[in-house]
């Protein structure tokens, strides 16, 4: 809604304005300007413009914003334009473009002088004591306040100190103080203990594969905790016991008889086996009072 209210002034002081030339003449109005703070001293600084043709103040003609106020609460007024503000990401001593990219609440964005004119967020505070042991707490000429600034006057090499990991870059970690880059747990499974795998350089503990051989692909049995591939019980006939015969990697009993294979006279093939006649194997081989 801010936005509009710039388009009502210039509709507003069209109407007291008629001297101005064309827009080629931008910056040579004269006394026709209509100085706006007459009317919204309230809400907006001092802009004079002519009319909707002639501007007068130093700003584009399709200027959208004269401060931040005029802008949505997630941008900011960059030369009459409202930006969208960068994502606040950089810690302290980290490259920076502007205040909001720095993350720290009251940390601003400084440029060091050094030979690199190095542009880093600093760290608000009000003694030494708030900062690093490789900075200082300097109170700024140009802006409010004091920030952390290195004492080598340059962030390369400078160790920011750190009471947590998020006060790190995004390869070190917080350790007594200071960052520094994490010495990896392991390289391989072999350098962790027993039930753990190496993982992004750490140690977890490993997830069983399977629970049961059905949780493996055929061919496979689970064996603690893993699908290994089955062994099969036979790989030849003389393999197997006798009497029996390898099938599909399993030991089976060989018929003794079939249609193609008849038993000797006075036995009869019974499930494959030869049997005596008059003998049995079961209740049903034998009469009814048998």
């Amino acid at each position: 809604m801010n936005r509009i209210l710039p388009l009502i002034a210039l509709l507003f002081v069209g109407t007291f304005s008629q001297a101005c030339m064309d827009d080629h003449e931008h910056m040579m109005c004269m006394e026709e300007c209509y100085d706006v703070c007459d009317v919204y001293c309230d809400a907006w600084g001092c802009e004079e413009y002519c009319d909707t043709q002639c501007y007068c103040a130093d700003q584009p003609t399709t200027a959208q914003c004269y401060s931040n106020r005029d802008c949505y609460q997630n941008e900011t007024c960059i030369s009459g334009y409202c930006e969208t503000l960068p994502a606040a990401t950089a810690g302290l001593c980290e490259s920076c473009t502007s205040h909001e990219e720095c993350y720290e609440q009251g940390a601003l964005c400084l440029t060091l002088s050094n030979d690199a004119q190095e542009t880093v967020c600093g760290r608000a505070c009000a003694s030494d004591g708030d900062c690093p042991s490789a900075f200082t707490c300097v109170k700024l000429l140009d802006a409010p306040g004091s920030q952390c600034i290195p004492l080598q006057n340059t962030c390369t090499g400078v160790s920011v100190g750190c009471s947590t990991n998020q006060d790190c870059d995004r390869d070190s970690v917080c350790q007594a103080g200071e960052c520094v880059v994490p010495v990896p747990e392991c390289a391989a499974n072999s350098d962790c203990n027993a039930g753990f795998v190496c993982q992004s350089g750490t140690c977890v503990q490993e997830t069983p594969e399977c629970a049961a051989s059905s949780d493996c692909n055929a061919g496979f049995v689970c064996q603690s905790g893993t699908c290994v591939e089955e062994t099969p019980e036979c790989d030849a006939n003389t393999a197997c016991p006798s009497g029996e015969s390898c099938v599909n990697g399993a030991c089976v009993v060989t018929a003794e008889c079939d249609a193609n294979t008849p038993c000797p006279t006075g036995e009869s093939c019974e499930a494959g086996q030869c049997v005596v006649l008059g003998s049995c194997v079961k209740n049903v081989d034998c009469a009814a009072n048998q």
